[in-house]
């Protein structure tokens, strides 16, 4: 893993192995700002007025991915909550705490404004990003992008499981899965997404966010996480054709699991 480009974003990780070799990972020379994957659950014709939030917010989101979703409450919640229809969007984004404080208070409010425009969001802080450039993306950070991914990355492990979210583009979930089998994972979840993009990310980062995307999620045993990551993003990174990030979330708990991975190993469309 000396050559993984995986920038952790946890505090105080440490990777002595790599200061003794005369190399000081970035998170060490540099304040890292933290991200958080905001998940965004709404009725279906809602969903624009997130996707307006996150553009628009101080500093804005520079991507976010959205898809149809369905809910499965029961009826008699339905009706407590007064919600008729079950059809949902849902509104995904990588993004810096600032932004959340700058969109939260409007989205609470959006939520109390009627029984049409209830939902939910939920905000996780993420453990692992690949790629210097999607960092500096997300970050806002101030360094050249044009260098992207020129500084080694290695983060330290530990013996929980995560999940890996990969986002691409549309038909490129395929070479994520083999990226990801050949590094020891055993199965995902395939969700198709539309993608939109900050004026910011097109202006400055020359990103161009294609409208048509695949979300695959994947849970793994964290022994395996910065093999994975480095794997996908190797294949579908950002500058590459399939214009990929790639990052990952810890696991609290999870059902259904054996040995850290997928029980059945198989794939799943959504």
């Amino acid at each position: 893993m000396s050559n993984a480009r995986i920038l952790t974003l946890r505090k105080k990780e440490k990777d002595s192995a790599a200061v003794s070799q005369g190399f000081e990972p970035f998170e060490r020379k540099n304040a890292v700002v933290p991200l958080y994957f905001l998940l965004v659950v709404v009725p279906e014709g809602q969903d624009k007025y997130v996707k307006d939030l996150l553009l628009n917010a101080n500093p804005p989101a520079a991507m976010l991915f959205s898809h149809r979703a369905s809910g499965t409450a029961s009826s008699d919640l339905y009706e407590v909550l007064g919600l008729e229809n079950n059809k949902k969007r849902t509104v995904v984004s990588l993004l810096r705490k600032d932004t959340y404080d700058d969109i939260a208070p409007k989205l609470s409010a959006k939520f109390r404004a009627s029984e049409y425009s209830r939902g939910i969001a939920v905000l996780i802080k993420a453990t692992s990003l690949y790629g210097l450039s999607a960092y500096k993306l997300f970050s806002h950070h101030p360094l050249p992008y044009a260098g992207e991914d020129t500084e080694k990355e290695k983060s330290s492990m530990d013996n929980s499981m995560e999940a890996i979210i990969a986002i691409v583009n549309d038909g490129y979930s395929d070479i994520v899965m083999s990226s990801a089998k050949a590094a020891g994972a055993r199965g995902g979840t395939i969700m198709h997404a539309r993608g939109s993009g900050s004026k910011e990310a097109e202006t400055f980062y020359g990103i161009e966010v294609t409208p048509e995307k695949e979300m695959v999620l994947i849970i793994v045993d964290r022994a395996i996480r910065d093999s994975v990551l480095e794997s996908i993003g190797k294949a579908c990174g950002l500058l590459t054709k399939g214009q990929g990030i790639c990052f990952s979330l810890p696991v609290s708990e999870a059902i259904g699991l054996a040995g850290g991975v997928e029980e059945n190993g198989g794939e799943g469309n959504s």
